[in-house]
């Protein structure tokens, strides 16, 4: 991607992709650097304006992330991946109950490649883990509505699984549902 830059230091696939190969490597200041020149020459430009913001949500700044994935979702509604990036951002900020609501339209999306299927289930189901978090072991009066959010949450997994789509995270989200079911139980 150097060689790409060198080239053509103004083409915006160059920037973005040598912006993503510094943020892999932890390099945010590189990464920032990129994509703002980039966002500068191309404000338009949709996957440079997606780019920067899962940088602004890897450093933990989920306002900003939302307001640009927010503005990326209303320019292509039906682009998953800018919805998934606003749900992750509404999440990041502990709004899971919005993350629900919106996860269960996004998923309803036509042409949604499997992978951001695969991660629109997995956020429904840490989302749904937010909401039960510490109220299994409350009381045993709402223990059925709780079973149902647990149901849900298994769901949400299995639905991620049946994708084909390996995520890493999967594994640990599907040991916290079994630890809130044993818990509740």
């Amino acid at each position: 991607f150097s060689r790409c830059l060198s080239i053509d230091s103004v083409y915006s696939e160059c920037i973005r992709d040598q912006a993503s190969l510094a943020l892999k490597s932890g390099n945010t200041t590189a990464a920032r650097k990129l994509l703002e020149r980039g966002v500068s020459i191309y404000p338009e430009e949709a996957k440079l304006q997606s780019s920067l913001a899962l940088l602004e949500l890897t450093e933990g700044n989920n306002y900003a992330a939302e307001e640009r994935y927010r503005s990326l979702a209303r320019r292509f509604p039906s682009k998953a991946e800018y919805q998934l990036g606003l749900r992750e951002a509404l999440f990041r900020k502990g709004e899971s109950e919005a993350v629900l609501s919106l996860t269960k339209r996004a998923l309803k999306l036509p042409d949604t490649p499997l992978r951001y299927q695969s991660m629109l289930w997995i956020l429904r189901a840490r989302a749904i883990l937010i909401q039960i978090a510490g109220k299994e072991q409350n009381s045993c009066e709402g223990a059925d509505a709780i079973l149902v959010w647990i149901k849900a949450a298994q769901t949400a997994i299995a639905e991620a699984e049946q994708t084909g789509v390996k995520m890493p995270e999967l594994p640990v989200i599907k040991r916290q549902v079994s630890k809130r079911e044993t818990i509740l139980l």
